[in-house]
């Protein structure tokens, strides 16, 4: 369905091209698991490595890192071989990127299988390829289209304050806290093409800064 063919053979705004739109999105969608799948487990990854919380995520910034330049890569691959093999190639290293991930003995494993394996060869073939075919292929008028790009492709800043708070039952981690945890946090970043991009400093109860 999405190997290169010429845009005008159905049609612009086509069923064809709508069928196509659909289904880059289905697969962003699933490729962009590999982005945040490092973020959701964070508790976890430092429990299992007795790390802190700025080594637990650097998988993250990593995997984002990978995403960047793999979307470069990956977009020469594209125009090279056709658009169909680079999603079936990120497809590919987004399943053994994580298999590698669940079997890491250490940190610097896991890092390794998300900025390489999941951000690099997984996670870019699903983006920018898939959006650069869209605009190529469907011929969508410019609205349309730019309202389904990702958001880090047209970018923007946020300026903003995090209030966060919940109570531990059980000691949390390497740090053993416990009971009643609150914490504030004035950031500043936004989306880029590189993935997003965020500086703060943060204050809990607990007296840890970030």
């Amino acid at each position: 369905m999405l190997a290169m063919a010429d845009p005008t053979v159905h049609g612009i705004e086509s069923r064809h091209a709508w069928i196509r739109l659909f289904a880059s999105l289905a697969l962003m969608t699933i490729g962009g698991v590999g982005m945040y799948g490092s973020a959701v487990v964070l508790p976890a990854i430092q429990g299992d490595f007795a790390v802190a919380r700025g080594d637990a995520s650097l998988p993250y910034t990593l995997t984002l890192m990978g995403f960047g330049v793999g979307g470069f890569v990956m977009g020469r691959l594209a125009d090279r071989f056709g658009v169909m093999v680079v999603v079936l190639v990120g497809a590919l290293f987004l399943g053994v990127g994580f298999a590698a991930a669940g079997m890491a003995g250490n940190l610097w494993q896991f890092n390794l299988a998300h900025g390489l394996l999941i951000g690099l060869l997984g996670t870019a073939a699903s983006f920018a390829p898939l959006v650069a075919d869209t605009v190529h292929y469907g011929h969508l008028r410019a609205e349309r289209i730019v309202g389904r790009l990702p958001l880090g492709l047209r970018g923007d800043m946020r300026l903003g304050l995090a209030l966060e708070g919940g109570r531990l039952s059980n000691p949390y981690t390497v740090s053993l806290a416990t009971g009643n945890l609150t914490s504030v946090t004035l950031y500043l970043g936004g989306e880029t093409p590189f993935g997003p991009v965020y500086v703060g400093v943060g204050h809990s109860a607990a007296g840890a800064n970030n």
